[in-house]
């Protein structure tokens, strides 16, 4: 089997592929479209994936504030 010494942080791994798969996504669509976006609007937009990724995925003040108030309403 497979085995690591050091612990896997799964939440940072998943937000990780996620913002690679936006970036990915972003420059598909511009080479797609045939868009022609210089090196660096192309990063820049690419640059706002991971802020998009946090506000999807949440941090974890925003999952035990989530918790706490699916906790009080049952």
């Amino acid at each position: 089997g497979y085995s690591n010494s050091s612990p896997t942080n799964y939440k940072e791994s998943c937000k990780e592929v996620a913002t690679s798969i936006c970036a990915g996504a972003i420059y598909g669509y511009v080479k797609q479209n045939g868009c022609s976006l210089s090196t660096g609007k192309l990063t820049q937009l690419q640059a706002k994936c991971e802020g998009q990724v946090e506000s999807i995925v949440g941090g974890e003040e925003v999952a035990v504030a989530m918790t706490r108030r699916l906790r009080k309403k049952n």
